[in-house]
């Protein structure tokens, strides 16, 4: 875990390092990691 800009909500962030089909490695928040749709109100 590291601080900085979650590339989901854009706010300064412990971040998490996660891999999908269409991002080879993407860096979110805890809060958006654990959810998604709630935390700021956006739908993965």
């Amino acid at each position: 875990m590291y601080i900085g800009v979650c590339k989901w909500c854009k706010e300064w962030r412990e971040l998490v390092h996660t891999r999908n089909y269409w991002d080879d490695e993407i860096r979110i928040c805890t809060d958006c990691l654990k959810n998604p749709i709630g935390h700021k109100g956006r739908a993965i």
